[in-house]
């Protein structure tokens, strides 16, 4: 599957629309909520700008990741306030605005994935703390392991 440019500008504009409604209607979100989002897009314009990197595909997939998890924590402490001000329509279209931000980047996320993928990126990640082939002076001699063997029979 490959994903046009115009899926990403519909995507980030999208995300951008979203992100300004819910930031002008509900004044209980945090000021985190609209750096996370606008730190996003303006990564998200980088993708764009830049038709073959993968690093810059990864950067936007990695923060509409984290952006996914700071909105739900942003939204699940804020709810308070729109449980309280259910009557005043403002706030609720602002809070609804938000959730649908978050529902939309899920499924922007698998299109970031599929630009990823297809611009040369790929998943090996080397942190350094496993490594399957031991190192020559940890490998054990054949002869020793004969002779353990024959002992213990």
């Amino acid at each position: 599957m490959e994903v046009k440019p115009s899926t990403l500008k519909g995507m980030v504009l999208t995300h951008w629309l979203l992100t300004i409604l819910a930031s002008m209607f509900f004044p209980g979100l945090q000021v985190s909520y609209m750096w996370g989002n606008f730190s996003a897009v303006a990564i998200s314009v980088w993708v764009i700008a830049q038709k073959d990197s993968s690093d810059a595909a990864l950067m936007y997939f990695l923060g509409m990741i984290l952006t996914i998890i700071t909105d739900i924590i942003i939204l699940g402490f804020t709810y308070q306030v729109v449980f309280l001000a259910m009557k005043d329509s403002s706030i609720r279209f602002g809070f609804s605005a938000a959730v649908a931000n978050v529902v939309l980047k899920g499924v922007s996320c698998y299109f970031i994935h599929v630009t990823y993928r297809k611009r040369g990126g790929n998943y090996k990640v080397d942190l350094g703390l496993f490594t399957p082939n031991q190192p020559a002076d940890h490998q054990v001699d054949s002869s020793h392991q004969v002779e353990a063997q024959t002992l213990s029979c």
